[in-house]
């Protein structure tokens, strides 16, 4: 689910830039009204919201290092994060997203699409996926965790001044 969401939150931070840097073409209503299914049937709007959660959870902390002590500062991200929130429109999100999703798939695609996630085996996929994301996650976590451990012991062994602890002998000039 991190994946997903860290995945998602660099999507939703690049789709101004993305959605400004190409020229708006009038979208066939048919399509988009394809692309606005395929969204809801995929659960896009739901996801929109665990992003915005996830993003207010990453925020509060931060927002408290930086507030004033006390119920003031407490009171200062308690708005702060209330007027984010209001703001965080998905249906504002999903209009943004409609030109890439008509960019990179044919009306035959979305099609195609909805009907795959409308079928028991795109239902299927569509609710194990956050578990596959999850474990895929840890996995990916933990491969990533055993290569810094082997690269740090080749580099103390190359570079015994590495070793955790041990400083290297100050130079005289």
């Amino acid at each position: 689910m991190k994946l997903r969401a860290i995945v998602s939150l660099s999507l939703i931070a690049m789709l101004p830039v993305l959605v400004q840097a190409a020229p708006q073409q009038k979208i066939d209503p048919a399509k988009e009204a394809a692309i606005r299914r395929l969204i809801e049937i995929t659960g896009g709007k739901k996801m929109m919201d665990q992003v915005v959660a996830q993003m207010l959870a990453q925020l509060r902390p931060e927002l408290l290092k930086t507030a004033p002590p006390g119920a003031r500062g407490q009171q200062i991200v308690e708005t702060y994060l209330q007027k984010f929130q209001a703001r965080a429109s998905r249906g504002e999100l999903v209009e943004q997203m409609i030109p890439i999703y008509d960019k990179y798939f044919s009306q035959a695609d979305i099609e195609g699409l909805i009907q795959f996630y409308q079928s028991p085996l795109g239902q299927r996929f569509l609710q194990v996926m956050p578990q596959i994301v999850g474990e895929s996650t840890m996995i990916g976590m933990r491969w990533g965790q055993k290569i810094v451990q082997d690269v740090q012991q080749e580099m103390e062994a190359e570079f015994p001044e590495l070793k955790q602890g041990q400083r290297p002998a100050p130079t005289k000039p």
